[in-house]
């Protein structure tokens, strides 16, 4: 693995390491819901900080798109729930849907592949860096970023590239939860433990914008910080909730992470440090 791979393998890891036994968890899951399919999983593979509903939010810009057939691209695409998402979603409003999921961390791609073999989806999973996409140019109605920004090292070549597979009429997503500093004091220590540099990086919401700039695309940007706040205490209380199921599915020590991430994203938000956005691109 390159070591861009290797740290977020191990961050990753640590966070959702028993998703190496997704039967395992399936079976949780069935359990608690009662569905052995995508429509059961309630967001367990959908892990970023805003879960299965910043992936609806991102869902609406394509339900917007005229076109009955769609290419869907998902660029950091981890377990794939998102782009599984995105394409399920798509499919009810009456869209076929080519969807493809990116992931840089092989192991990750494997847990995708078995997930979407286990529950039937038809997404397509490639493993490959984001800043060299293996397809040709213009292949994509929709390119989508959605949770992963921050673990971008070289956001810059990667929008590069996401403008290189687009079509000229096609949109660009972006999701940004916790990637967008806004230049109103320094991150807190305890939001830094928790989301490590190395594994994360920021820019300014202006650094965001020049290099939207540069790689070809007219961006139109709204400000999430009202709904995420809301959103984050939800989820949190979403897993006390469901605390003996998260804990079976991903480990005691696990929740009480995920749930200290949750925390400390909610808290620099509320400090007006992090401004979470969405971004949506289209080519100028």
């Amino acid at each position: 693995m390159t070591g861009q791979a290797t740290a977020q393998h191990a961050y990753h890891r640590a966070l959702f390491g028993r998703f190496a036994d997704w039967d395992a968890i399936l079976d949780a899951v069935e359990d608690l819901t009662g569905m052995r399919s995508a429509d059961g999983l309630m967001g367990f593979d959908q892990m970023g900080h805003f879960g299965p509903t910043g992936c609806a939010l991102v869902a609406e810009q394509f339900e917007r798109m005229a076109r009955t057939d769609l290419a869907l691209c998902e660029i950091g695409s981890g377990f794939g729930g998102v782009i599984r998402q995105l394409a399920r979603t798509l499919e009810r409003a009456g869209r076929r849907c080519r969807a493809v999921g990116v992931e840089l961390v092989e192991s990750n791609c494997r847990i995708a592949e078995g997930i979407r073999d286990r529950i039937g989806s038809g997404e397509e999973v490639v493993c490959a860096d984001a800043r060299a996409l293996p397809f040709p140019g213009a292949s994509f109605d929709g390119v989508v970023i959605c949770g992963s920004a921050p673990h971008f090292e070289s956001m810059a070549d990667v929008l590069l590239q996401a403008r290189h597979v687009l079509r000229d009429d096609g949109v660009l997503v972006m999701m940004e939860e916790v990637s967008l500093r806004t230049g109103s004091g320094a991150l807190s220590d305890a939001f830094l433990a928790l989301h490590p540099p190395g594994v994360f990086f920021q820019a300014t919401c202006e650094e965001r914008l020049a290099q939207l700039d540069r790689a070809g695309f007219r961006a139109v940007t709204s400000d999430l910080t009202d709904w995420a706040l809301v959103l984050l205490d939800q989820r949190q209380r979403a897993l006390k909730l469901f605390l003996g199921t998260s804990q079976r599915i991903f480990g005691i020590a696990e929740v009480s992470r995920i749930q200290a991430t949750l925390r400390a994203a909610q808290r620099e938000i509320a400090a007006g440090r992090i401004r979470p956005t969405l971004i949506v691109a289209s080519a100028s």
